[in-house]
């Protein structure tokens, strides 16, 4: 994973394959609420509550937000944004790109 501080927001490429179970980390400064965004404007989650049927968010330690994303497709691939409800502006971003199954070789 890359991260590169710009502004406010910390920025991550992340790469899985289909079928894959990936875990987008949020870490807040305080203890706020967060949106979670995918491609800019569908809300996968806010103020404590879920949009989506097959991704969760995971609050088991206090601060963070993490998007849990079992079985994931390729469909899936985008931008995934987490953005503190705190009035500082943090966000962290993450361009996740889904590609083809694993490769299996056999001999």
């Amino acid at each position: 994973m890359h991260v590169a501080e710009i502004d406010d927001a910390e920025y991550f490429q992340v790469s899985a394959y289909v079928g894959d179970n990936i875990t987008l980390y949020c870490n807040t400064s305080l203890d706020t609420h967060v949106d979670w965004k995918y491609n800019y404007n569908v809300y996968l989650y806010d103020h404590g509550h879920t949009h989506h049927s097959r991704f969760v968010v995971d609050r088991s330690v206090s601060h963070e937000y993490n998007l849990v994303m079992p079985n994931v497709q390729q469909n899936d691939s985008g931008r995934y944004s987490c953005v503190e409800d705190s009035g500082l502006g943090r966000s962290h971003i993450f361009m996740v790109n889904i590609t083809g199954n694993h490769l299996a070789f056999c001999f």
